[in-house]
């Protein structure tokens, strides 16, 4: 059997710099700067929040904050971002993935436990997937897949994707499993917080 997975880059190449991190990053700050958001899914003072745990980039880089990456995998990633990120590194250049890893050393840092950890974690979450959603014009990136990409796609048996979209299985018709859950499928704890 033949397996494949996809990640953004499928996202970056057919849909532009739409996708990109930057513009990732830039799409969710201004959402939560003009409120164009459903308060719902999370909270305007979630920017404050990501701007926060900006402002203390030159103290991770220092080593400030070394004696709370208590995971090996952390430190692992700590290191990686020191090597990546600078003083000078804009807040749209930081990966949104690696504002995670600032939260959870920003709240160890400052003695914030859960629930309030994972509540912050969970509002970063949603504003950059709601970001990457981009009022769903994310699911029509498959119109720009040339045939002879969808034809690649279809000599495999088992198609993956971390991304969240649709496009591989608009594209394809086929079933792809998605590894992070998917835009088109509601969470259990979603259904519960709707009373479903």
């Amino acid at each position: 059997m033949k397996h494949i997975v996809f990640g953004n880059g499928i996202n970056i190449q057919f849909g532009g710099f739409d996708y990109t991190n930057k513009n990732i990053i830039d799409r969710a700050l201004l959402k939560l700067k003009i409120n164009d958001f459903h308060p719902d899914v999370y909270a305007s003072v979630v920017g404050d929040w990501i701007n926060k745990l900006y402002q203390i980039l030159p103290d991770i880089l220092s080593g400030h904050y070394d004696y709370y990456a208590v995971l090996s995998d952390e430190r692992e990633e700590l290191e990686k971002f020191k090597k990546l990120y600078a003083s000078s590194t804009a807040i749209n250049e930081i990966g949104f993935e690696d504002f995670f890893l600032l939260n959870e050393l920003f709240c160890r840092y400052n003695k914030i436990t859960n629930p309030q950890r994972f509540d912050a974690q969970e509002l970063i979450r949603r504003v950059f997937i709601d970001s990457i959603y981009n009022n769903g014009k994310i699911n029509s990136i498959y119109q720009h897949f040339p045939q002879r990409f969808i034809e690649f796609v279809n000599e495999f048996d088992c198609v993956f994707t971390t991304n969240y979209d649709r496009n591989i299985e608009l594209a394809t018709g086929r079933e792809v499993l998605y590894l992070h859950g998917a835009f088109h499928v509601l969470a259990p704890d979603w259904l519960q917080l709707k009373g479903m």
